[in-house]
C-alpha cells in the first residue's frame, strides 16, 4: 500500500466477513468503517466520506445497486469516490451488469486481500472495467 492512507467503506451483511476484512484493511493503513445494510452505509457515508467502497451487491433492505446509486448522487456532492462490487455473484453477464449500473471495478469472493488493495490504490479518476479472479482461478 502507498503512504497515503485511503478512507475504506465496506459494506456487507456477513459481519465476519465484513470485520475480517475491515482489520485485514487497517493492518494496511487504510481507515475502515463498515455498515451492514444500505441505510446504514448511506448515514456513515454523508460524514465519512469514503475515498472507496467495497459493496456486496445483494444485501437485505437496498440492493447494492441502489446503494451505489444513491452513492453517487452523494459524491456529485463531495469528492470522487470509488464503487467496487465486491460479490459471490461473479458470472460474466453479472460482472458486465455492475459495470454497466457505474461500479468501478468488480471482486469475487473471497477476494484476495492484494486484489483488494490494489483496486483501493487506484485512484484513477475514469471508470475502470477491472475484474480479479479469485487465485484460485489464476
Amino acid at each position: 500500500m502507498s503512504h497515503l492512507a485511503r478512507r475504506v467503506l465496506i459494506v456487507d451483511d456477513c459481519r465476519d466477513y465484513t470485520d475480517s476484512l475491515q482489520m485485514l484493511l487497517e493492518l494496511n493503513e487504510c481507515e475502515v468503517r463498515s455498515a451492514y445494510d444500505g441505510p446504514a452505509a448511506l448515514e456513515i457515508a454523508e460524514v465519512f466520506r469514503p475515498d472507496v467502497v467495497l459493496l456486496d451487491l445483494c444485501l437485505p433492505h437496498m440492493s447494492g445497486y441502489e446503494i451505489a446509486s444513491a452513492l453517487r448522487r452523494l459524491a456529485e456532492r463531495q469528492e470522487a469516490m470509488r464503487i467496487v462490487a465486491i460479490s459471490g455473484i461473479s458470472r460474466k453477464q453479472d460482472i458486465a451488469r455492475a459495470l454497466a449500473a457505474g461500479f468501478d471495478a468488480h471482486l469475487t469472493k473471497p477476494a484476495e486481500i492484494s486484489d483488494v488493495l490494489q483496486v483501493i490504490q487506484e485512484a484513477a479518476p475514469q471508470r475502470s472495467t477491472l475484474v480479479a479472479e479469485p487465485a484460485s482461478a489464476r
